[in-house]
């Protein structure tokens, strides 16, 4: 389910870079989401379908966000710290509304600068 996930995001992100990044902070934008993306990958239990929040949170830590919107880093850094307040693999401390509510404020700014991108597919 995860890979399905990871794999609608990545076409989400490609889309929004094919059709809309026109300008610098949308592609910075558009980084920062192929690089979470990697990072969810990577931070994904290989016996199941769990995510590793620690590590997750390590890696979302050391994304470059430079070039990108003030409404964007501040979501972004909302995120992060949803994240971070999760614990183990797959605990959801608070359940995924708390996230939901943060890739939509993600989403919201990445609109903004001009990136299309739907985390819905991901839900």
């Amino acid at each position: 389910m995860r890979k399905l996930l990871s794999l609608t995001l990545l076409c989400g992100v490609v889309i929004g870079l094919l059709s809309s990044c026109t300008n610098h902070e949308a592609q910075a934008i558009v980084r920062v989401l192929n690089d979470r993306n990697a990072a969810l990958a990577r931070s994904e239990n290989p016996k199941g379908r769990n995510l590793n929040f620690v590590e997750y949170t390590a890696a979302l830590r050391t994304i470059d966000t430079r070039g990108c919107p003030q409404k964007f880093l501040l979501a972004w850094q909302e995120y992060i710290t949803v994240i971070a307040s999760k614990r183990g693999f797959g605990i959801l401390a608070g359940g995924p509304q708390d996230i939901m509510f943060a890739e939509g404020r993600l989403e919201d700014a990445a609109i903004d600068a001009g990136v299309k991108f739907d985390f819905s597919k991901n839900r």
